[in-house]
């Protein structure tokens, strides 16, 4: 634990004494402790402003429809530090062990959490949420084409000088072809976690059952294929995640998956800039190299 989450959680629980103190996941914006296996708390690692305020609205927007896969009862909290309080989230404890921590997963444990999804993807992309300062709800298709368009605007060499020439023509195509093929539009906008990751997946193991999603801060209306494409950190999951649900005989909905799953690394590149995370953007580039002629095969 870092001193200055150590000072954190002391202002928020008190003098720990006999108090359980598990640090679950190091995530890009934040580090998770969970206390005495019963309340979590995100503290941000970084002055990412409006994503505790964001998730901590949703949690309490999502809990009434989405029951045991949201956590329940949420707070906010705040940490003054300088000019700059600190928003640390907590909520109730979802037991369970993150999928990340739970690898590898047999090959039953992968059918069971892509059942698991098909049902979870089924109540999530038919909730309603209602327009909103943290959501781009009603905006739809245009507001969905427009973050591609956004992100072609700033992945360029004068903004990432470090990058190879080729690595930024490749970004650029691939965002230039997705937005100029019509058939990559036609979907209806749904609610979308969108940050499936296995360290936001609750496991419950003995049940194989996903047993709650945890970091909704990425959540919006967009394309219900985004969150599919999610589950190819593993490509068995991903895969039968398809077969199960229907997908792999849409041949459009599957060349989106294809994008999107081409794509996450420059999220983690974009981001390794913007913190100054060298580690980050290495993995990244790697990976954007690695995923280039990745297509689904079912």
């Amino acid at each position: 634990m870092i001193p200055e989450s150590d000072k954190i959680l002391a202002s928020i629980v008190g003098n720990y004494g006999n108090v359980n103190i598990v640090k679950i996941t190091d995530g890009w914006d934040s580090q998770v402790f969970v206390v005495n296996s019963r309340r979590v708390y995100k503290i941000p690692s970084t002055h990412r402003k409006g994503s505790p305020l964001k998730e901590h609205f949703l949690l309490k927007l999502l809990r009434p429809s989405l029951g045991r896969l949201v956590p329940s009862h949420p707070e906010l909290y705040l940490y003054n530090r300088g000019r700059e309080p600190i928003q640390v989230l907590s909520y109730d404890f979802i037991p369970g062990t993150t999928l990340e921590s739970s690898f590898p997963v047999s090959d039953s444990e992968q059918m069971a959490i892509a059942v698991s999804f098909f049902r979870i993807f089924q109540v999530i992309h038919s909730t309603w949420v209602p327009a909103n300062r943290f959501l781009s709800a009603g905006s739809g298709l245009s507001s969905w084409k427009g973050r591609y368009a956004e992100m072609k605007a700033r992945f360029t060499g004068e903004n990432y000088p470090e990058l190879q020439g080729n690595l930024i023509d490749y970004v650029q195509s691939l965002l230039s072809d997705f937005m100029a093929d019509l058939r990559n539009f036609r979907f209806t906008p749904t609610f979308i976690h969108g940050d499936i990751d296995p360290r936001n997946i609750i496991w419950d193991r003995p049940r194989l059952c996903v047993a709650g999603l945890i970091d909704w801060a990425e959540a919006d209306y967009g394309d219900p294929a985004f969150d599919a494409a999610s589950l190819f950190f593993h490509e068995g999951l991903g895969l039968k995640y398809l077969k199960i649900s229907g997908l792999a005989v849409n041949a459009d909905a599957v060349h989106r998956i294809e994008f999107y799953h081409r794509l996450v690394p420059v999220y983690w590149i974009e981001y390794g800039y913007r913190n100054d995370d060298s580690t980050l953007i290495r993995k990244g580039t790697e990976e954007l190299l690695a995923r280039r002629n990745f297509s689904i095969r079912l």
